[in-house]
């Protein structure tokens, strides 16, 4: 709870002006980061409910990845999903959250393409994108997938070449950890 709590508090306030006010970047942004807080206090099903009501409203735009939030919304659903799969263990959840990280990811791919393209991508986006690929390969590997976990991330050790990291410091020892789990 605490602050995370009383964030998903104002924000859920917030949140009804949005609505009522119809402009689709406030609504977005304010149901985005209610979500986000509620899912820090430990809130899924008010981050979920918070995450639907976007993605019905403007589902064509987040799939598309049209709005700066797209692939995050979807990556703070799966999170949302993740919370209450800890506690109902229902494999449909496991599902939801396969597709929503492998659409996140699929915008993310496309972000880090024309980054790269222009001139090179930056410290903060390589955390998000390389943590949205770990939090997919969580999912397979509670899907019982760990052949697919341990083929992904060899696939990307030998893109980043001999002996070198794919993924930033920190999440790199959780992707090696991950594949050891997975052998």
């Amino acid at each position: 709870g605490g602050f995370s709590a009383e964030a998903a508090e104002m924000l859920s306030k917030a949140q009804e002006e949005a609505l009522e006010s119809g402009e689709e970047s406030l609504v977005i942004g304010v149901s985005y980061f209610l979500a986000k807080a509620a899912n820090a206090a430990g809130r899924s099903k008010e981050a979920l409910d918070s995450l639907n009501a976007i993605i019905e409203n403007y589902e064509a735009n987040t799939f598309n990845g049209t709005y700066n939030e797209a692939p995050f919304v979807l990556i703070q659903r799966a999170t949302a999903e993740m919370g209450l799969y800890q506690s109902d263990r229902s494999a449909s959840r496991l599902k939801s959250m396969s597709e929503d990280l492998q659409s996140a990811i699929a915008i993310l791919d496309q972000r880090r393409k024309s980054l790269l393209f222009s001139g090179g991508t930056n410290p903060v986006f390589e955390r998000d994108y390389w943590s949205a690929w770990l939090q997919y390969m969580e999912v397979l590997k509670a899907q019982g997938r760990c052949e697919d976990v341990i083929q992904l991330i060899r696939s990307r050790k030998l893109m980043a070449g001999d002996g070198k990291d794919f993924a930033p410091e920190g999440l790199q020892t959780r992707f090696d950890r991950l594949e050891e789990e997975c052998k």
